[in-house]
């Protein structure tokens, strides 16, 4: 028994007539109990709460995006891939086109963020396969009853929400981004194809997912990407790969500011 533990079981079972003492020694135990035990399970539930929003930022965007510093897109996508796909601690590469745009569900009219992708390649940078709670990644042109075969778009959950859209219904998407003084701005139509929820409200009410064709068409930008979205094994590598990718890429490629991920930029 150690000299703790003695001295504890000493004045606990004392035979003398300190009934009171005792008392209050039994309170003070069962407070420092319930203290102790109050604050291990705050700890508990907030670590616990950091590393689930952690993990489901991390799971909707990559650790690292190489894009162009003048935004003008990567064209030799393949050769980009090529030198640094060795490179150690990358587990995944997809090329990706983002831009804003409008999406209108018979009267309803929403802002949207339009994310191009590659439907073979995305999950290897992004769990959007896994997020998709109803229907599927199927951004090809699927077959609408009584209409020409339309390609589909991933809506977020609560985008879904605001436009009252279910699988199955066609959806326009305007580009007026795209569009210049004397532009008429670009339309398309989608069929929902999925429905996508990440449990973070900023993804799930404003993305919308589409094919790379689809998105360089809606976007005129025929033969380009945004760039490319690296997932790591490690994300905490992510300063140790931007650095290695410099050195591979050479000038004038930089680290750009203002993301939530790291990002490499390529100056135009």
């Amino acid at each position: 028994m150690s000299y703790e533990l003695f001295i504890a079981t000493r004045y606990l079972k004392s035979k003398r007539r300190t009934g009171f003492i005792s008392l209050i020694s039994y309170i003070s135990i069962i407070g420092v109990t319930i203290g102790v035990a109050a604050l291990i399970i705050v700890l508990s539930v907030m670590n616990g709460f950091e590393t689930q929003v952690r993990n489901r930022i991390i799971g909707a965007d990559a650790h690292i995006r190489l894009g162009t510093y003048k935004e003008d897109g990567i064209t030799e996508v393949d050769s980009v891939v090529q030198k640094i796909r060795n490179i150690r601690h990358i587990a995944g590469i997809s090329p990706y086109i983002m831009d804003k745009g409008m999406i209108r569900d018979a009267s309803r009219t929403e802002g949207v963020i339009i994310r191009g992708i590659d439907p073979e390649t995305v999950g290897q940078v992004s769990d959007l396969p896994q997020q998709i709670v109803h229907g599927g990644m199927y951004l090809g042109r699927v077959d609408v009853t009584g209409q020409e075969n339309l390609p589909g778009i991933v809506l977020g959950r609560y985008l879904a929400d605001r436009l009252f859209a279910t699988l199955g219904d066609t959806v326009v998407v305007f580009s007026p981004g795209s569009a210049g003084v004397f532009v008429q701005p670009r339309a398309k139509q989608f069929t929902v194809a999925g429905i996508f929820e990440t449990g973070l409200y900023e993804y799930d009410d404003i993305f919308a997912y589409i094919a790379i064709p689809e998105a360089q068409e809606l976007f005129r930008i025929p033969g380009r990407v945004t760039g490319l979205e690296i997932k790591l094994d490690n994300f905490e590598k992510a300063a140790q790969v931007k650095v290695e990718i410099e050195e591979i890429l050479g000038y004038p490629y930089f680290p750009a500011p203002g993301s939530r991920c790291t990002v490499i930029c390529l100056a135009g």
